[in-house]
């Protein structure tokens, strides 16, 4: 494993109707990278004048690719990520929901990907969500964790090979 890299930046976000827009600013307030998605038309532009953005982009469902490959996540999945919420859709596709005395169990099977949800009962704003698919005729697995825990105020995804995107909602003025 490499040597861990820490970035930091303020992001503004609004998610309206079926668009979401973000800015990502600089400790200067400068724009550093912009994102735009309509999850109705399955389209996602990003401007990032630092780094090179043509990696990323979204297939015909609204899939998130990353150099062409699947992220694992859907458009439609960012504002209630954002937001620290399970995605509605997740819900609708419950396969299997055990309830014990300290937790309720959820596995969730959606377009091909398999999502454990994990929430504990004395603290039911907190929740991690395992989310694992395969590709290449079922030969390689890919997994993400996201986990809100809203007592910090703070949400994360974990991808493999070390990779987490870490956020905390800022109340502003």
């Amino acid at each position: 494993m490499g040597p861990e890299s820490n970035f930091s930046t303020e992001v503004d976000w609004v998610a309206k109707g079926t668009g979401l827009k973000m800015e990502a600013y600089s400790p200067f307030g400068q724009t550093i990278a912009s994102f735009s998605s309509d999850h109705s038309k399955g389209t996602l532009e990003v401007m990032a004048p630092l780094k090179e953005t043509s990696s990323l982009s979204t297939d015909k469902s609204g899939r998130v690719l990353y150099s062409d490959y699947y992220t694992g996540i859907n458009l439609t999945e960012i504002p209630c990520f954002l937001k620290g919420k399970v995605p509605r859709q997740w819900l609708d596709k419950v396969v299997r929901y055990e309830n014990t005395s300290t937790m309720f169990d959820l596995e969730i099977r959606d377009s091909g990907r398999d999502i454990k949800i994990l929430l504990e009962k004395a603290k039911t704003n907190q929740f991690c969500a395992i989310v694992s698919w395969r590709h290449f005729l079922g030969l390689i697995s890919n997994e993400y964790e996201f986990c809100h825990l809203a007592s910090q105020g703070r949400s994360m995804i974990s991808f493999e090979k070390g990779v987490r995107l870490k956020w905390k909602k800022l109340e502003s003025i």
